[in-house]
């Protein structure tokens, strides 16, 4: 837990958090793991998503941290294309398109 939030600390201090919303934020984080209040919502798989289901929590909107990080995060597409790319260059090289 220590090294997620260490990474959590700095991603939040990359978009611009400040030293009070921190504090905040790590009370939070520490409510939602322990699912107390208002991070106790059930989670349906198949009906909720990550999207509506932090949108479902009721925060503070000038408070909202926690949120605006999963929303960040859920942001991120995950790719692979530039292993894809060497690969294929990998591919090529060693194929048959490699003069010996």
């Amino acid at each position: 837990m220590k090294n997620i939030l260490k990474t959590t600390f700095k991603i939040w201090k990359k978009l611009g958090g400040r030293r009070n919303s921190s504090d905040l934020l790590f009370t939070q984080i520490e409510l939602y793991r322990n699912r107390d209040k208002p991070f106790n919502h059930l989670y349906v798989e198949n009906v909720n998503t990550p999207i509506n289901w932090w949108s479902s929590i009721e925060l503070n909107k000038e408070e909202d941290y926690i949120r605006k990080l999963a929303f960040k995060i859920h942001a991120i597409i995950s790719h692979n294309a530039i292993y894809e790319h060497v690969f294929s260059i990998l591919g090529w090289y060693f194929g048959k398109h490699h003069i010996k």
